[in-house]
């Protein structure tokens, strides 16, 4: 996967497992829909009631696919796609 980072609050209102670039379908993930240090398993670790930054990064980053089976197609697809969307 590979990030970007989007206007805050675009990521909210985009599909958590695709996104439509226009009329073009990109599989993403959100590799943080809640911030590590309010996730259940972490509370233990300590008191930290607000990382604001954290708490921003997780309504800004989505990951967009990247791995060796992307063919050429696909990447400028992903791409362009991206370069066009008016975020």
């Amino acid at each position: 996967m590979f990030i970007i980072s989007l206007s805050y609050g675009v990521r909210k209102e985009m599909s958590f497992r695709s996104i439509f670039f226009g009329r073009v379908y990109i599989h993403s993930q959100i590799h943080y829909p809640k911030p590590v240090h309010k996730q259940e398993a972490f509370i233990s670790m300590g008191d930290r009631e607000s990382l604001p930054v954290t708490e921003r990064l997780c309504e800004e980053i989505l990951s967009l696919p990247m791995h060796p089976f992307l063919d050429d197609d696909e990447i400028t697809k992903i791409v362009d796609a991206i370069n066009d969307y008016d975020f």
